[in-house]
């Protein structure tokens, strides 16, 4: 019970920082669409999908 407890935690710990994460990266995605590392993120996004 406690450990099932600990899990929960962690991971609604874990969601709320990729959640945070997600926030940021989207608000610095118009400042990213002009780089080239978006580009290539892009691109290799592309290539995955096909």
């Amino acid at each position: 019970m406690i450990k099932e407890q600990l899990l929960i935690a962690k991971t609604w710990k874990n969601t709320w920082v990729l959640g945070r994460l997600l926030r940021i990266s989207v608000m610095f995605l118009p400042h990213l669409s002009n780089t080239k590392i978006y580009k290539y993120i892009e691109t290799n996004k592309l290539y995955s999908f096909k």
